[in-house]
């Protein structure tokens, strides 16, 4: 997409608003929707499920004790 504008002569002190509304429609089917989320989390969140405790130092230096 593409959007042109043209040249405006303002002022040399000038307080503009531009304001931009985009509609589009987006069809996903629930069974795609919950493949992308199971993706999701299994990329992003899954590591963090099965990582080992920290170390007393670690937990005093984070929590100043």
């Amino acid at each position: 997409m593409q959007a042109e504008m043209q040249e405006i002569a303002l002022p040399p002190e000038a307080q503009i608003k531009i304001e931009l509304s985009v509609t589009a429609r987006v069809q996903v089917t629930h069974v795609t929707a919950q493949r992308i989320v199971s993706r999701f989390l299994l990329d992003q969140v899954g590591n963090l499920l099965y990582g080992e405790h920290p170390s007393s130092n670690a937990i005093r230096s984070r929590f100043a004790l």
